[in-house]
């Protein structure tokens, strides 16, 4: 475009600008054509991100030593303990994740930059999936080791965990289940499913 509506920038404790993090959300709105919610969200997540790194004395272009003082790993343990806080999720976490990886994608594709070791460890997964024609689909997913797993729900006892949320047939219905079934004459189906009910089939 040529003129943007909003201009991120990110200022530093002592009131100058962060040069590399304004040309990264400038890059953002004008090259990637991103909205400004979503620049504005990669903003805070890099402001979260320097904040930690020089409340912890790390220099955010330093990735020497052990995999634990790097930069991007510092950041992903300080994330740990704010989840365990209960401060925030872990889809909020893995956005911030995100946007610091893209951070020094850009560093290193845009701006030169060569990390002395490796910034994280890439992985690639795939998923199935139904497209709009119901004809199975594989998708490719690209990821790093920095991300947060999900953790599946855990069974409370109203339901359970079997590739979906399986619910027991509620009294009234069981009834129904057994009256219908009582009308149909057959033996065998009756006995079945009084089985099934009784002790707990899935």
């Amino acid at each position: 475009p040529a003129s943007v509506d909003r201009l991120h920038v990110i200022v530093q404790p002592d009131g100058t600008l962060w040069l590399e993090g304004c040309l990264y959300l400038f890059w953002c709105c004008c090259v990637r054509g991103l909205h400004h919610s979503t620049v504005s969200n990669a903003a805070g997540d890099l402001s979260d991100m320097m904040n930690k790194l020089s409340a912890g004395g790390r220099d955010c272009n330093n990735f020497r030593g052990l995999k634990t003082e790097r930069p991007t790993y510092f950041y992903k343990s300080e994330l740990k303990l704010e989840i365990a806080r209960g401060a925030i999720k872990r889809n909020v976490a893995n956005r911030k994740i995100s946007n610091i990886v893209g951070f020094y994608k850009w560093k290193v594709e845009e701006r030169g930059f060569k990390p002395a070791a490796e910034m994280w460890k890439p992985t690639v997964k795939y998923r199935r999936y139904a497209d709009s024609h119901g004809v199975t689909q594989m998708k490719e997913i690209h990821s790093t080791d920095l991300s947060f797993k999900n953790q599946a729900s855990i069974a409370t006892g109203s339901f359970i965990k079997d590739g979906g949320r399986l619910h027991p047939i509620d009294r009234d219905n069981q009834t129904h289940l057994i009256d219908a079934l009582t009308e149909l004459g057959n033996t065998e189906m009756l006995l079945a499913h009084i089985v099934a009910i009784t002790t707990g089939m899935r």
